[in-house]
Formats: C-alpha cells, sequence, structure tokens
C-alpha cells in the first residue's frame, strides 16, 4: 500500500519567528554599536550653544628687570583681570538646534538596522522551515519510490515488465537521496546564521513548523507605500538628514557675526607720587573678512547636502514604489499558486497516481504513466509547499520596506 503523503490534511497555523527576532534585537552588537552613537550625539547635543567660559587673570606691569620687585615707575602695578565673550545674536541657539537635528538621524539609523536585521532573521527562518518542509517530501517520496520499486520489481520477476522501469526508478530513488544531503548543508548555514544573528544566545536546532496556511495578501501596494510614508526609518533618516544639514547651514550663516568680548579689570599701583589704584575697561571684536568666507562656504556645503537628502528621500519613494509593487505581485501569484494547487491540482496528481498505480498492477497502464504521475506528483508538491511559504517570506520583505505590518483593503 502506497505510503500516505501529508498533502491534504488541515494545515497549522505558523509559529512565527518573533522569540528568534527578539533575541537577535537584544543581543547583535551591530545594534549596540548604533545606539552607543546615539548616546554620543544626545551627549554632544546637551553640550551644544554654550557660551565660552569667563577669564580671570593676573597681571604684573612694569616690573624691573634688574630688581623683579615694583618699584617706582608711574605703571608699575598688579592687575586682576576678568574677561568674557559675547556670544553674537542667534548663534548659541543654532549651535543647539543644528546639534539636536543630528540625534534624529542616529535613531532611525538604529531602526533602520534593527528592521534589516529583523528581515534577514526573518526570511533566514522561513528559509529554514521550507528546506524542511522539503526535506520531508523528499523523505515521503523516497519512501513512496521504493514502494512503486517493489511494484514493479514484482512484475520484472515474471516477465511484465522491462529492466528499463526498474533502473529509472532506482535512478530517482538516488536522485532523491542524493536531495537529502542538499537539504542538510542548506539547513546547517540556516541555523549558523541564525545563530550568529543572536550573537548565539539562541542555540539550533531552531523550531519551525511542519505545515503552514498560505497568507492571504493584506493590502495595496498604494497603502504600503503610504506606510512607509510614515512608519520606514529609511526614509525618516533621509528627511531627518535634510533638516539637519538645513540647521546646519542656518548655524553657519550666524557664525560669521562677530563674537564681541569684554574685559574688566583693577589694578592695584605702587607708585609713591599717585598711589591711586586704576581700573580698566576694554571691548575687542573681530571683522568678519576671512570668517565670512568660511561661515558662506560652509553654509552652501550644508544646503547642498540638505538638496541631496531630499533628492536622495524623492529617488528612494519612486525606487519603493516599484520594489512594493513587484512584491503584491509576486504575494498575490504565490497565494494564488498556494491555494490553486492545494485544493486542485494536489488531490488530482494524488488521486492520479494512485489510479495509475491500481493499473498497473493489473496491466491496464504502462510504467512510463506510473512513473510521469510520480514526478509529477513530487513536482507538484515542492512547488506548492514553496509557493505556501514564499507569502510569509514575501510578508517578512513588505514588513521591512515599508516599516510597519502590511494592512489595508485588498481589491
Amino acid at each position: 500500500m502506497l505510503t500516505t503523503l501529508l498533502l491534504l490534511t488541515p494545515l497549522l497555523a505558523a509559529e512565527g519567528p518573533d522569540p528568534l527576532v527578539e533575541a537577535a534585537l537584544a543581543t547583535h552588537p551591530d545594534l549596540a554599536a548604533l545606539s552607543a552613537q546615539v548616546d554620543a550625539l544626545e551627549a554632544a547635543a546637551a553640550g551644544a550653544g554654550t557660551w565660552m567660559d569667563p577669564m580671570i587673570g593676573l597681571e604684573v606691569s612694569s616690573l624691573p628687570l634688574w630688581t623683579f620687585r615694583l618699584g617706582d615707575h608711574p605703571m608699575a602695578g598688579v592687575q586682576v583681570k576678568a574677561q568674557q565673550t559675547l556670544p553674537a545674536p542667534g548663534t548659541n541657539a543654532a549651535d543647539a538646534e543644528a546639534a539636536l537635528a543630528r540625534v534624529p538621524v542616529g535613531e532611525q539609523r538604529l531602526e533602520e538596522a534593527r528592521d534589516a536585521l529583523t528581515r534577514s532573521v526573518e526570511l533566514a527562518w522561513w528559509d529554514l522551515a521550507l528546506s524542511r518542509q522539503l526535506e520531508a517530501v523528499t523523505q515521503a517520496h523516497l519512501a513512496r519510490t521504493e514502494e512503486l520499486l517493489q511494484a514493479v520489481m514484482a512484475r520484472y520477476e515474471v516477465g511484465a515488465a522491462g529492466q528499463h522501469a526498474v533502473v529509472r526508478l532506482e535512478l530517482l530513488r538516488d536522485r532523491l537521496g542524493d536531495d537529502l544531503g542538499n537539504f542538510t548543508a542548506r539547513q546547517a548555514a540556516l541555523t549558523a546564521a541564525l545563530a550568529a544573528a543572536t550573537a548565539h544566545s539562541q542555540e539550533p536546532p531552531f523550531e519551525t513548523p511542519a505545515e503552514v496556511t498560505p497568507l492571504a495578501v493584506a493590502g495595496t501596494a498604494a497603502t504600503w507605500l503610504d506606510l512607509a510614508v510614515e512608519s520606514r526609518p529609511e526614509l525618516a533618516r533621509l528627511a531627518a538628514e535634510a533638516r539637519a544639514a538645513e540647521a546646519e547651514a542656518e548655524a553657519a550663516r550666524l557664525s560669521a557675526r562677530p563674537d564681541v568680548t569684554v574685559w574688566a579689570g583693577y589694578r592695584l599701583r605702587t607708585y609713591d607720587m599717585d598711589p591711586r589704584d586704576l581700573v580698566t575697561l576694554g571691548v575687542s571684536m573681530p571683522i568678519p573678512m576671512g570668517s565670512r568666507t568660511r561661515a558662506d562656504a560652509r553654509e552652501a556645503s550644508a544646503l547642498a547636502m540638505a538638496q541631496a537628502a531630499r533628492s536622495r528621500l524623492d529617488g528612494r519613494t519612486e525606487t519603493l514604489t516599484g520594489q512594493l509593487e513587484a512584491l503584491h505581485a509576486r504575494w498575490t501569484r504565490a497565494a494564488d499558486k498556494a491555494r490553486t494547487y492545494q485544493e486542485s491540482l494536489l488531490p488530482s496528481a494524488q488521486a492520479s497516481l494512485e489510479t495509475t498505480l491500481s493499473d498497473y498492477t493489473v496491466g491496464r497502464a504502462d510504467f512510463a504513466s506510473l512513473y510521469e504521475a510520480e514526478v509529477t506528483l513530487l513536482t507538484l508538491e515542492r512547488t506548492w509547499r514553496t509557493a505556501t511559504l514564499d507569502t510569509w517570506r514575501i510578508a517578512a520583505e513588505v514588513r521591512a520596506l515599508i516599516g510597519a505590518e502590511p494592512t489595508g483593503d485588498t481589491p
């Protein structure tokens, strides 16, 4: 009797890779490095825009070299001096705003890395699930091929079947056995990748479902694009880069304003003929010549960077539109194929093989028909498994591209 393949059994709900994703997000060193960079940007922003330190000085004036002590010179004395540089209006606030604008860039870069890591873990996990399911299919068909070989051998021994039939089934059996080695190697590579992504906080073997239901398409490419504009970290990062560059340009423009330095001093005199102490007051400011040129160049550079970031944002949005439309088409096709194979093609192929084998045992069907029925069923089941898992893989890709769960009405 033929080995029963698990083709039409009730499908189990897919157990997602969430535990592995959470472990990867909690332990991956690249994310820790990006988080530290965000901390550095926040620390820099906290100190930006502060005033320069005041200065205090002590001066001994007109000290004779031959005595090294204060004498009766009219300018001899000791002066205590305090000095403060006053920033030009708006410059400190602009510097603080420019530093603060860099923080969201780092934050969105961190979120972008988190999404990329999530996508890689999910895709590796679903690939592992597919490999294990295809391995199970291959093992089942290997057992079935052995049963078919026994049926052919029975007819061959009585002269009702040719040797070519035995040889072809033996070749199919050996090829399926060789395929099992490919699955073993593939699963070893995937489990190693998952262990590395989780910094080996989770060790293989990783549990994957033996059966999953096809995932129906959620939403349209247009609704996904709207979600991406709101949620995708890459788009938010590019917008933040443009804002940070514009803030830098404003800070550069204001930096050309000269800072004013004021000071005051109190001189203790030792001149006997006029022992009165003196007070000194002063103010100074630079002449904005080279500083104006440097500020203009810095402002122009920052504005160009802002325009570049906005152009990249527009280009990425256009590219994203095409990617989402392609993924929507792939998801729709995979879901339709999985449903068609499950509801129609696989049951027909299963019935065809069973009928052909029954007819073959009584001489009403030839070996070519029997062989074709077995190979067709193998191909269809592999295709069905692949299409079913593709719906989950594509969903993971869509989530990574839009930075949110794909939702919306599906036409």
